[in-house]
């Protein structure tokens, strides 16, 4: 995590539900304002989180895309699994990136004589950029 991110100390809280809603709250609102504003969370943490919501037998529990009491949606990510960390961002300060520089990213395109067409093959890494880190909200719990 590079220190410029938006460091979240205060958004603790006793449930799952809590801590969304005050990654929310702290987040600056020229940035949940925006449509795109998404948290991302732990897979661990969101399955947790959904049980929250049941056990509190709501009458209206909103919907399974934006975390309780916020407008902000939430996104399950496999690769926060197990860490505690919790991620906010807008989707438009978030880019995909790749270094396409190593042995591991190759393109090739095929001519089969026997079923007379061509087949493309493309290896690579791929991952996700930020554009500006001072815009991201991180905590890990």
């Amino acid at each position: 995590k590079p220190a410029s991110y938006f460091n979240l100390p205060g958004a603790t809280g006793t449930t799952n539900v809590d801590k969304l809603q005050k990654v929310w709250s702290l987040m600056p609102a020229t940035e949940t304002d925006k449509e795109d504003f998404t948290i991302f969370v732990g897979s661990d943490f969101y399955k947790q989180y959904m049980v929250e919501l049941a056990n509190k037998n709501l009458f209206n529990e909103g919907t399974k895309e934006v975390a309780f009491g916020t407008t902000a949606k939430i996104v399950a990510v496999g690769g926060l699994n197990a860490t505690g960390e919790v991620v906010a961002a807008s989707l438009s300060n978030l880019v995909v990136g790749t270094d396409m520089e190593g042995e591991e990213d190759k393109a090739e395109l095929v001519y089969s004589n026997e079923t007379k067409q061509f087949y493309q093959d493309f290896h690579y890494a791929l991952g996700v950029a930020v554009v500006n880190a001072d815009k991201i909200g991180y905590v890990k719990y």
